[in-house]
């Protein structure tokens, strides 16, 4: 699964409400059905939450996320 985060914005981000609705569905209908995630044109920020989040993660959910920024990543994927 490709997500693009192209037009994320700060104010987005630190809409609570808005983050834990996509924790919620993002983990009951997405969690054990990709065998990989990567995360295009993420932003600053984006990169350094993951960064924080990440150790907290099981090691096999780690393994299924990429957080690429907005360089080129189309050899990655």
């Amino acid at each position: 699964m490709v997500v693009d985060l192209d037009g994320l914005s700060w104010s987005t981000i630190s809409n609570i409400t808005v983050v834990k609705k996509i924790a919620t569905t993002a983990t009951a209908n997405f969690a054990e059905l990709c065998n990989k995630v990567f995360v295009v044109n993420a932003p600053w920020y984006a990169v350094k939450g993951w960064n924080l989040v990440k150790p907290l993660l099981p090691p096999a959910t780690q393994e299924k996320v990429s957080i690429l920024g907005d360089g080129d990543f189309l050899p990655l994927l």
